[in-house]
């Protein structure tokens, strides 16, 4: 996408009462994000418009990080492959991380999400348990995950 039509696509995005003020700030998030973006170690991004219920989500993730055939289309499944996601001998994902490193969930049309509530709560709390996992090995091991959204 050009610079021309990120501007429009953020333009559009404004409400209709929308201030400069407005658009400076969102010009500044995503300008951030962009930075963040650039900063991770791994991005993964997420089309949120393809979650709309847990069964897409879960769908949605074992598509986008080949989570094994007898995965069980839950949180607690779904924390067992990401918390294996330095780990690719058990097979659990198709997507990796070094020792050390940090995957960033970015998830694009985020505004979407936001019809689920519970979804998204769903995700930050699955995503606080593996990395929380993560702390209580000896030794203590860093955050593997994290979120991002979009503006």
């Amino acid at each position: 996408m050009t610079f021309k039509e990120e501007a429009h696509k953020l333009i559009e995005s404004l409400p209709d009462d929308s201030t400069w003020e407005d658009l400076m700030y969102e010009i500044y998030v995503h300008e951030s994000i962009q930075r963040r973006l650039e900063d991770s170690s791994r991005v993964i991004r997420i089309d949120g418009r393809e979650i709309t219920a847990w069964v897409s989500f879960h769908a949605t993730f074992k598509r986008v990080f080949g989570f094994p055939d007898f995965y069980g289309h839950n949180s607690n499944a779904w924390i067992d492959c990401m918390s294996d996601l330095d780990a690719p001998e058990n097979g659990m994902t198709t997507i990796h991380v070094k020792a050390g490193e940090t995957l960033t969930i970015y998830l694009e049309h985020s505004r979407t999400l936001r019809q689920y509530p519970d979804i998204l709560e769903g995700l930050l709390e699955m995503v606080d348990f593996v990395n929380s996992r993560r702390r209580d090995f000896m030794p203590p091991q860093p955050a593997i995950l994290t979120v991002q959204f979009d503006s």
